[in-house]
């Protein structure tokens, strides 16, 4: 189950906003939540950047750091110059547990969901 909270949430939820994006004619956020489906594994946290973009960016300090890295990348640079490649066939990711009873942990604190909300 490599990639869960990508594959279960993320691309799911970042496509129906971008369909309801279309749907209303926000054009600009269309291809804000294209511009994130379009990372294979936007959650990895593994990305490189020329000095002067990284002192530009507005780092998280969060659990939101990936995405918001990708967003402020996407703010500050032409789409053509944004790449994305696989530096090998065989990585491991790291995993997280599911952690069903405790929202603090695993999974549940990735994406935010409490028991509360459910």
């Amino acid at each position: 189950m490599k990639g869960r909270a990508t594959r279960l949430f993320v691309t799911p939820f970042v496509e129906a906003l971008a369909r309801i994006m279309h749907r209303y004619d926000h054009h600009e956020l269309e291809e804000f939540f294209r511009y994130h489906r379009a990372f294979r594994y936007p959650l990895a946290g593994e990305f490189s950047f020329l000095t002067r973009l990284g002192k530009a960016l507005n780092v998280a300090y969060d659990w939101g750091l990936e995405v918001s890295t990708l967003s402020e990348v996407h703010e500050r640079l032409m789409p053509k110059k944004i790449a994305q490649i696989d530096l090998c066939r065989n990585y491991e990711h790291k995993h997280q547990q599911l952690s069903e009873t405790d929202p603090n942990k695993g999974l549940h604190r990735m994406i935010g969901i409490s028991p509360s909300s459910i």
